[in-house]
């Protein structure tokens, strides 16, 4: 039965009980999931709702089949806990499963139980005895009765606790049918209990969270519909992961802040590249959509990057380019703030058609749809995903836009990056890949986009507004796919607004109401602006995306390229911290990413003595964040009790509190401090300073031309620089007292 015998689980057991400890702080939740009942991660529910409080309090999901075997020890190095959300009470092999729960369990491994435990039956069914599975339970200091409640009119709600429970939708007053579990150790507490009558004999214990891990009962997690958006917690995940995978101590490698300021990026599809524009006055002259977007929106935010990818087959002559499309893309590329991203070439709809082609590609007539993709239309078999058909998404009629030629992964990955680059000015590359259709890229493809040397975002669809009035519509940071990570986008586009670009022209104006609900009152996601070029082809639609970089515009921002936040995002997954003693640890691999978050942290503040590579640190909503300094590869990262809020801003270094730019390379001179730093818009900066009164600025620009400027800090010892519009050049910077 694969690694499921006896011998194999004995050794496994052994090995894992055995594992010693090491001062790397472990980040992964290993999410068990039978693939039986669906095998792509995608559609999981852990996937879909959990992943991102997961993410959001530091830790990295790590998806495993139990098809496959366990984990053995070696897999099992980085994990800190276990999350089981089974779709089904059955499984192959009940006990084999259950005996090495209970190993990672004894071994330290935090363990979380949503729903059903999977392991009732097994697929001959036969039933497991009650017994092997209390013997799981009792781990969690739990006991199953193995009764199934399923009418509930005379049971009540006899204890709740706010803080985790009815966290986004009241619990009915006729209850969801459950399965009883009892709490037999003092050290467990619920924080939902069900009765009967008004027998405590009967209690049931529907949320619980003790030392060794947590439960929370299948109906009693979430509540969700098919036919509308509803997606709503009763429990609150953010305080129940905390509780249960004990994350106060862990330093929160953060994708949404740098250098003290909520990221900003934005990022543009080519979809609808030819399309000629209906906007007055540009329609007279039958301009392209492209050219509306550079006019009204590139060249109008000069400040605020923007990434333009678009899609090969729209600009290559011997497919569908025309002198036309392809001017405008150099044009677009020649501006500062544009960012060349790829958008593929031929433009895959469905990847999942192309996962298992052969080798050599299918040889077609030019322009006409292949035979061989007739039979694998959008279509794999699956349910759609909840509020998938209020959403829009639909079938396509075929899995790919362009067929003038067989599929080709490397040309649509490397090949369509390396027509791009043709078109560049020099000192611009392609470093992006924005994947198009569904989004939903098959492991090689990520693993060619790596190998080619690009990031890639897109997928996800973020939103929190009132169509979507919930946490478990804001998706996590990215997607595992096998061995590779896909990174999602941070919003959702414009097909979502408008019913996949059918109605509502003006929707995509709403991206606003996300924005804000998922900065306050956590902050969950920067601000990403992403949509298509075909946006440029209506006025109400080019007015929609006009408003949101004016409120983009209006907000406190770190601007940064799509590839740069793709760096950012990867730094997540890859981030490895090291403790070398109490509140202290040093930051290895972190990739692109450059800020640690420390919540619950009021009173904590850096040890600027003992720690290398910070640039600063700001309060925002109860929690630290760090800026880490680019220049230092691991930086080490000390905290100290502070008694005061102002002893815990006081301190005898500079340091940088918030940025418009970014910045790199801070030293400490005998009179001051110096930098380097560059951004788009205007550079202004918030730097502590150790004392008040007057600075002298020396700003030295890439050509050795020097500027000076002189300012004042006050008595809170806030140094306020503003250095000029001109940063898209690396700057230096002298600060002297």
């Amino acid at each position: 039965m694969r690694a499921w015998c006896s011998g194999l689980l004995l050794i496994a057991t052994l090995a894992l009980s055995q594992t010693t400890q090491t001062p790397t702080v472990p980040r992964t939740i290993l999410v068990l999931y039978d693939g039986t009942f669906g095998n792509e991660t995608k559609f999981l529910p852990v996937h879909q709702i959990a992943e991102m409080p997961l993410n959001h309090l530091g830790l990295v999901v790590q998806y495993w089949d139990i098809r496959s075997g366990m984990p053995g020890p070696d897999q099992m190095k980085d994990v800190r806990g276990i999350l089981t959300w089974f779709r089904a009470d059955a499984t192959a092999d009940p006990i084999g499963l259950l005996r090495w729960c209970e190993a990672a369990i004894d071994s330290g491994k935090k363990f979380v139980v949503f729903g059903e435990l999977g392991v009732i039956r097994d697929f001959k069914n036969r039933l497991t005895p009650l017994a092997d599975i209390n013997r799981f339970w009792a781990k969690l200091g739990l006991q199953s009765s193995d009764i199934w409640t399923g009418i509930t009119y005379d049971w009540k709600v006899v204890s709740k606790d706010s803080s985790m429970v009815e966290f986004e939708r009241t619990l009915p007053s006729v209850l969801p049918s459950f399965t009883s579990l009892k709490a037999i150790d003092p050290g467990v507490r619920s924080y939902l209990t069900v009765r009967r009558a008004n027998d405590p004999d009967t209690d049931a214990v529907l949320v619980a969270i003790g030392k060794k891990g947590g439960y929370a009962a299948g109906n009693f997690i979430h509540y969700s519909t098919v036919e509308t958006h509803s997606r709503l917690w009763y429990i609150n995940p953010f305080e129940f992961f905390r509780a249960t995978f004990a994350t106060d101590d862990v330093p929160k490698p953060d994708t949404t802040t740098l250098v003290g300021r909520r990221i900003f990026y934005s990022q543009i599809d080519g979809d609808g590249w030819r399309n000629v524009t209906e906007v007055i006055p540009y329609r007279t002259d039958r301009k392209l959509s492209p050219y509306v977007i550079m006019k009204e929106v590139v060249e109008a935010f000069p400040d605020l990057p923007i990434t333009v990818a678009p899609i090969v087959g729209d600009l290559d002559p011997a497919w569908h380019g025309t002198p036309e499309s392809v001017q405008v893309a150099r044009d677009l590329f020649a501006h500062r703030n544009v960012e060349p991203g790829s958008h593929t070439y031929a433009h895959p709809l469905e990847w999942g058609a192309f996962a298992n082609l052969p080798k050599e590609p299918v040889r077609v007539s030019q322009g006409r749809q292949s035979p061989w993709l007739v039979g694998k239309l959008f279509d794999l078999g699956r349910e759609p995903e909840p509020g998938a058909k209020a959403r829009g998404t639909s079938r396509y009629t075929q899995p790919i836009s362009y067929t003038d030629q067989p599929f080709d992964l490397n040309r649509e990955i490397r090949g369509a990056a390396e027509f791009i680059t043709r078109l560049l000015p020099a000192g611009k590359q392609v470093r992006i890949l924005q994947w198009s259709g569904n989004a939903l890229p098959f492991e090689a493809a990520i693993a060619a986009s790596r190998k080619a040397g690009l990031r890639n975002i897109n997928g996800g669809d973020t939103r929190m507004d009132p169509e979507y009035p919930s946490y478990g519509w804001v998706a996590p940071i990215g997607l595992q796919n096998g061995s590779q990570r896909q990174i999602y986008a941070s919003g959702s586009n414009e097909n979502t607004y408008t019913n996949l670009w059918t109605e509502r022209f003006f929707g995509f104006q709403f991206l606003t109401q996300t924005l804000r609900n998922t900065n306050t009152p956590i902050r969950l996601k920067p601000i990403d602006i992403y949509f298509h070029m075909y946006s440029g082809e209506k006025l109400p639609s080019l007015l929609a995306v006009i408003e949101n970089y004016k409120y983009a515009r209006s907000q406190e921002l770190a601007p940064i390229e799509t590839s740069r936040f793709a760096a950012v995002a990867d730094g997540f997954f890859s981030t490895r911290l090291v403790s070398l003693g109490p509140e202290i640890w040093r930051v290895e691999n972190r990739d692109g990413l450059q800020t640690m978050r420390f919540d619950r942290s009021t009173l904590q503040t850096v040890d600027f003595g003992r720690s290398t590579g910070i640039l600063g640190q700001r309060r925002f909503q109860g929690s630290l964040y760090i800026a880490l300094d680019p220049a230092e590869t691991s930086p080490i990262v000390a905290l100290r009790a502070a008694k005061s809020l102002e002893d815990a801003e006081a301190s005898s270094l500079p340091y940088l509190v918030d940025s418009h730019w970014e910045v790199s390379d801070l030293k400490q001179t005998g009179s001051g401090f110096t930098f380097d730093t560059w951004g788009f818009g205007q550079g202004d900066a918030n730097w502590h300073v150790p004392a008040a009164g007057a600075y002298r600025i020396q700003i030295r620009k890439a050509d050795g031309s020097v500027t000076q400027q002189e300012t004042e800090a006050g008595t809170a010892r806030i140094l306020k620089l503003n250095l000029g519009p001109d940063g898209m050049t690396k700057l230096h910077v002298e600060v002297m007292r």
